[in-house]
């Protein structure tokens, strides 16, 4: 489908909005369709403007301008007046990298939930340990005692 017939259908689903009860899906289709066919487009470079200037800018662009970028110096100069008015370019010096647009990811947290820890069931061995290991156990808590007391 072609750019224009897009942007026709887009103005048109806008129009009856509230008329209509499928216009909402067609303009958010159409919206879609527009951000699947954009390009992120980095341009680098310097320009002249009462000293150097240095360009490091990541913009979004429809795929067909992006792919008038490529080769074409008018079109690359046409595009840095735009976003940085008054500086002179060489088309040479500035380098245009044109990528697929990708979305970024929404980072969902979940609330941290505690866990439940199941009690192990009484056995022989438990027993024998907990009975050979209670001195200790009462001699580290009086030393643990005295030492925080003082």
């Amino acid at each position: 489908m072609p750019i224009a017939t897009k942007e026709v259908v887009a103005l048109a689903c806008y129009f009856f909005f509230k008329r209509h009860p499928l216009a909402h899906e067609c303009f958010t289709f159409v919206f879609i369709q527009n951000i699947i066919t954009m390009k992120q487009v980095k341009i680098i470079g310097t320009g002249q403007l009462n000293g150097p200037i240095s360009v490091n800018k990541t913009i979004l662009l429809d795929d067909s301008i992006a792919n008038r970028l490529q080769g074409n110096d008018e079109a690359k100069l046409a595009l840095l007046a735009v976003h940085f008015p008054g500086v002179k370019f060489n088309p040479r010096r500035v380098s245009f990298s044109v990528s697929q647009y990708r979305e970024p990811k929404l980072k969902t947290t979940k609330p941290k939930q505690k866990v439940k820890t199941e009690k192990k069931p009484l056995s022989l061995g438990r027993i024998i340990s907990f009975i050979l290991l209670l001195p200790f156990k009462l001699v580290w808590w009086v030393l643990k005692f005295l030492w925080n007391s003082k």
